[in-house]
């Protein structure tokens, strides 16, 4: 079996991932990993008070 631009989402946990990769084989009762990439992190869109908060954080 084979899966591209594979996507979790978990909202409650804060989790947002995209573009995952699977190959895999069942064997059996056994599913074989092949190949897996994992998903990069979909970035948040940005709230009102995340924004207002890095636009107070003074400069190093």
């Amino acid at each position: 079996m084979s899966s591209d631009a594979l996507a979790v989402r978990w909202p409650e946990q804060g989790v947002r991932l995209r573009n995952g990769q699977l190959r895999a084989q069942l064997t059996g009762d056994r599913l074989v990993l092949q190949r897996h990439r994992k998903a990069i992190p979909a970035m948040p869109r940005p709230t009102a008070r995340s924004a207002s908060a890095r636009a107070t954080r003074p400069c190093s």
